[in-house]
């Protein structure tokens, strides 16, 4: 079997937390064994201290990703942003103006502060702004008029917590797989000597850009077509049998 993976990625809901938003003993355990022999990052769509709080619990030190790719933070200067992507004050403006025409839910992070109150958020610059807790079905339509402004970069992602969907806005060209290649230049690793673990449609383009790709069960189809392997849901600890099975075998550790 070929060793080459030096770094991973994770996803985090649907990944390393379930529906509870807990990590299980089992999940917890591999991670951070895991994570004693090759740089190991989260890379979410969720905020920053949501990162923290889940990192710290499994002692991780590289560089983590939050806000869809559009944020780095940096476990060792106090979780502290060390690269973000904002999008300009009047790209935020448009978009929030079609989010509020819809009277839709949403939250607009900067990597340091997140905001859900429109007269707040208008005019300002942010890293990631997300319609939340939407049918998916109303995610597409929100996706296809987002679109429309052809300054952002749209994604939609599965909450398990509440079993709605999210849809993610961020500068063009930023996503998962921008993020995985700006963490392998931080870490001086080449994306094709990382593996990632996903669960859905906005973990795609991580897929594309990692040399590993595996899918957690219960995945949307297509999500589950384009990985290399697919493992158990989390409810099952489909984590912990990816990294015991697929990618620990495949670790390529210096001497």
């Amino acid at each position: 079997m070929t060793k080459f993976i030096r770094a991973v990625a994770l996803d985090l809901d649907g990944t390393i937390i379930g529906p509870d938003e807990q990590i299980s003993s089992g999940t917890a355990k591999a991670v951070s064994r895991l994570a004693k022999l090759v740089p190991v990052f989260i890379n979410t769509g969720r905020e920053r201290w949501e990162v923290k709080r889940y990192g710290t619990e499994l002692g991780l030190t590289s560089p983590q990703v939050c806000d869809n790719g559009a944020v780095i933070i940096d476990p060792l200067s106090n979780w502290e942003p060390l690269w973000h992507a904002l999008l300009g004050s009047e790209i935020t403006t448009k978009v929030l103006e079609k989010i509020q025409r819809e009277r839709l839910s949403f939250i607009a992070t900067s990597g340091r502060e997140s905001v859900q109150d429109i007269s707040m958020a208008l005019g300002r610059e942010f890293a990631r702004i997300s319609v939340l807790d939407v049918k998916e079905d109303q995610a597409d339509k929100i996706m296809t008029a987002l679109s429309a402004t052809t300054e952002i970069q749209v994604a939609k992602a599965w909450l398990p917590y509440n079993e709605l969907w999210a849809v993610d806005c961020t500068q063009v060209g930023v996503d998962k797989g921008s993020a995985v290649r700006k963490v392998g230049n931080l870490l001086s690793i080449g994306t094709r000597h990382m593996a990632c673990v996903g669960d859905s449609y906005n973990d795609l383009p991580m897929f594309r850009e990692c040399g590993l790709s595996i899918s957690m069960g219960g995945a949307p189809k297509s999500v589950e077509e384009e990985a290399d392997f697919v493992v158990p849901p989390v409810t099952d600890d489909g984590l912990v049998e990816a990294i015991k099975d697929i990618i620990l075998p495949r670790l390529e550790i210096g001497d």
